[in-house]
């Protein structure tokens, strides 16, 4: 038994570290759908060791030192070796250097049935089959184990590869090593290669093929685009975008494994010494650069890269160095995938190669079935599901169509009430209105509309008068499987009536559930009809009982498993009376609208049910009890005795037209309070006799479905088909220019808001200006008024100040007179005269 290494991290790119490093080769390939092959591992052979996730360069990479912003070059080779070469030749020269020192060259090849698989050769005759890109992802094997025998030997390997492939050598061998130069590629991405295998089948026939070259330029010299294809009758096939379904395929993405749209190894720094690819858009920096031949761009890496490229640079024809930010229009460092990948793969399994490319490519269908499966409605949800699963098993590629959200009662873009989107996203549809509807024509050559009351008068409008197909085309193939008119006459104008005559005329086929509905078509609108069995009862068993499975209630055969639409008093007292008479507890859903406000009218209400408990509900239950058509259709399928409460608000002619053919019509009641006198209601049913009757009436439907679907389309496109799409191209160029109005009326209004708001702002401002005038004149008038009080405050205290200080002068030279005609003043004063006139004397003496 094998499992996948990686299995559910879609990591894996099989680069081979990890088969090489295994010292019991219990490394396998095991293909993942849609990504290719993974690292499988044989559990007889593992013994656990853990190698192969120690050296997983997806896990933990180990990579030499690169530079960060290596040096970038345009280089062309001499003529004769770009002719034989994808782009401008480096690969053959480096090879050839590798082989003149007598080392290996591993690179990659076509092996049996042309796909590509890695070797080393020490051989300068195997160059032709190394040259050339090879668009997928290329097989390992054992080659990382011949690598690393040669470098042992001492000889020089030159690996070339995808960056993730060089990655994977690096891991295997604990690093760089002595004598290895690598060069990663700068490859947009690698595809299964199994894809390509499927091509050559369906396009040429592997026994017819001799040989297929990518990028040829035998013809039309240097083109990206164009590959050869050689019989062996000698006939050699020029194929293009044009004419080419891989090249159509590879170039849009639609084959990318996820692992490739998250590389860790496409941007910057690089993996390998050397990096090279063709040079996108060169001619954009100098049309010198490109002459139609081939021009590669090379990133020099390290200095082993450096060695080398100055050997082979003398060889070179054209050398020119440029910025390395022109790496990013070669490569973009992280791509999408196509939006319609998963359905590509989906569709090859029952397509050929070229069909499911161009149904992939160009979002077509075989049936766009229209209806409202994205409805809060259990029923509603259920019985388009059912539709899709018997569309699918008549092999049928299915678009599901909701109503467009201009509608008033419009849908939502998935199924709310299931757990997970049950369809694809690529299958699913919501318009934005009903003119882009149109575009259908171009995706659909045959239109349905389902099951349910999408002929009501009532609902058309609300649902976006759609269900009659009048944006449909008359030569696309229109059909009506069991739709309903909800009521047993027709509630709706006589104009209604007239219109939808006329496009119920366009239909190829027109079903209905009710046998009343039958009778509106031929009696009212001149139409046959065939009555048909609801798609639940066409759907096969296993994909319901699957669903039934991931319920998560807690039921079992105790359990009275009720659907109550409509929960009111009188059922609750009905539902609790059965409940009891057959000791079994209840186990309600209600209308998915109702919310949190059903849990308080019973205590035995599941609010916030999904599909699967709803399924669930049915499927396990002793009993079911329920007032809604599609409740009792699940009763009957899973042949449970069942009451049904006809509910005259939402379509009685319904259950009877169902029950009765059925023979259950016993099982019918107007009003819940009957219950309470019809014992017989609460015993088993014998479903023989219904069951009959379904085989030969499902048989019935099944058939004229499948008739109505096969049928050819006999009628040609009308002048009103065109005229309606002029029209509705010329409403909507007319809704354009409204818009254009409106936001030109909402800019008017806007800078009319900004003037006014300018014009206040203004008026305030000039308020404010005014206002301080007025504080300027006060504070003016204050202030003069306050420095004329300071100053004659300041000169008054000056004044008194200035008399003090004469006072203080008068008194001082008072003091100074009588000091002077003292005694004591003369004496001292004859005294200090003394001292002078002896000093006098002693200089005398």
């Amino acid at each position: 038994m094998k499992r996948v290494l990686l299995a559910g991290e879609n990591k894996c790119t099989f680069c081979g570290a990890c088969r090489n490093a295994c010292p019991t080769d219990a490394i396998l390939p095991v293909h993942v759908e849609s990504q290719g092959p993974a690292a499988g591992i044989d559990e007889e052979r593992c013994i656990n060791c853990g190698r192969c996730r120690a050296v997983c360069p997806q896990l933990k990479a180990r990579l030499p030192q690169r530079a960060a912003e290596p040096p970038c070059y345009a280089a062309m080779a001499q003529d004769d070796v770009r002719m034989q070469s994808s782009s401008g030749g480096i690969f053959a020269l480096a090879a050839q250097e590798i082989w003149r020192l007598g080392g290996g060259v591993c690179g990659a090849v076509y092996g049996e049935d042309f796909l590509a698989e890695h070797i080393l050769s020490t051989d300068p005759a195997d160059l032709p089959r190394l040259q050339r890109i090879k668009y997928m992802r290329s097989e390992m094997g054992l080659t990382f184990r011949d690598v690393r025998e040669c470098l042992e030997r001492g000889k020089p390997v030159l690996f070339v590869g995808c960056p993730c492939q060089v990655a994977g050598l690096y891991a295997f061998l604990g690093g760089d090593r002595k004598g290895l130069t690598t060069i990663d590629l700068l490859c947009h991405y690698a595809p299964d290669p199994q894809v390509f295998k499927r091509y050559l089948e369906d396009t040429f026939g592997l026994e017819a093929l001799a040989a297929y070259r990518f990028r040829d330029k035998k013809d039309t010299g240097w083109n990206g685009m164009t590959a050869y294809a050689t019989l062996k009758n000698g006939e050699d096939l020029m194929r293009t975008p044009a004419n080419d379904a891989f090249q159509k395929g590879y170039h849009a993405r639609l084959f990318m494994p996820q692992v490739c749209e998250e590389c860790l190894y496409s941007a910057l720094p690089r993996t390998g010494d050397m990096t090279i690819g063709v040079f996108w858009y060169v001619d954009r920096v100098d049309p010198e650069l490109d002459d139609q031949k081939g021009t590669s761009m090379v990133l020099v890496n390290s200095e082993k890269g450096a060695q080398l490229f100055e050997t082979i640079a003398p060889k070179l024809k054209t050398l020119r160095q440029l910025p390395t930010k022109l790496l990013e229009t070669n490569r973009p460092f992280h791509s999408q995938a196509h939006p319609a990948r998963e359905r590509f793969f989906e569709l090859l399994e029952t397509e050929n190669f070229g069909t499911a490319v161009q149904k992939a490519l160009q979002g077509r269908f075989d049936v766009g079935l229209v209806g409202i499966w994205g409805e809060r409605n259990y029923g509603s949800e259920l019985t388009y599901w059912a539709l899709y699963h018997v569309l699918k098993d008549l092999g049928k590629d299915v678009l599901m169509i909701e109503r467009p959200k201009t509608a008033a009662w419009g849908g939502e873009d998935v199924p709310p009430l299931f757990t997970q989107n049950p369809y694809p996203a690529y299958a699913t549809v919501r318009p934005e209105n009903k003119l882009q509807m149109r575009k259908l024509n171009g995706q659909c050559d045959t239109m349905m509309v389902g099951s349910d009351q999408i002929w009501h008068p009532e609902l058309d409008g609300p649902f976006g008068e759609i269900f009659y197909l009048d944006m449909i085309h008359t030569d696309k193939r229109k059909i009506a499987y069991a739709a309903s008119f909800g009521r047993e006459y027709w509630q709706g104008s006589p104009e209604q009536r007239c219109k939808v005559a006329y496009l119920l005329s366009r239909f190829s086929a027109v079903s209905v559930r009710e046998k009343s509905g039958q009778a509106l078509c031929a009696d009212l609108f001149g139409v046959q009809a065939e009555w048909v069995l609801d798609p639940l009862f066409l759907c096969d068993s296993k994909y319901i009982s699957a669903l039934a499975h991931q319920g998560k209630l807690d039921v079992d055969e105790e359990t009275l498993g009720a659907y109550l639409l409509d929960l009111d008093e009188k059922k609750v007292r009905a539902l609790s009376f059965a409940a009891e008479k057959m000791a079994l507890k209840p186990s309600i859903v209600t209308d998915a609208f109702k919310g949190e406000g059903a849990a308080r009218q019973h205590p035995d209400v599941h609010v916030g049910a999904r599909m699967e408990d709803w399924v669930q509900n049915f499927a396990q239950s002793r009993f079911v009890i329920t007032d809604s058509f599609h409740g009792t259709c699940m009763a009957i399928l899973f042949h449970k005795p069942f009451i049904a409460i006809v509910n005259q608000g939402r379509g009685a002619t319904r259950f009877y037209s169902l029950l009765e053919q059925l023979s259950l019509g016993a099982r019918l009641i107007e009003t819940p309070e009957e219950l309470y006198s019809r014992g017989d209601l609460l015993h088993d049913i014998d479903f023989t006799k219904a069951d009959q009757v379904l085989e030969e009436w499902r048989g019935r439907s099944l058939q004229w479905l499948k008739a109505a679907l096969e049928a050819p389309e006999e009628r040609l496109p009308q002048g009103a088909d065109l005229l309606g799409d002029e029209v509705a191209g010329l409403d909507a160029r007319l809704s354009e220019l409204w818009g254009h109005v409106e936001r030109h009326e909402g800019a008017v209004v806007l800078h009319e808001k900004a003037v006014q708001h300018f014009e206040a702002r203004i008026r305030g401002q000039e308020e404010c200006l005014a206002e301080l005038k007025q504080d300027h004149h006060a504070l003016e008038e204050h202030v003069t008024q306050e420095v004329a009080l300071r100053i004659e405050r300041l000169e008054g205290d000056i004044g008194g100040r200035f008399e003090a200080l004469e006072q203080y002068a008068r008194s001082q030279q008072c003091q100074l007179n009588e000091i002077r005609s003292s005694l004591l003043y003369r004496l001292l004063k004859r005294i200090s005269v003394l001292p002078r006139k002896l000093k006098k004397w002693f200089k005398w003496r």
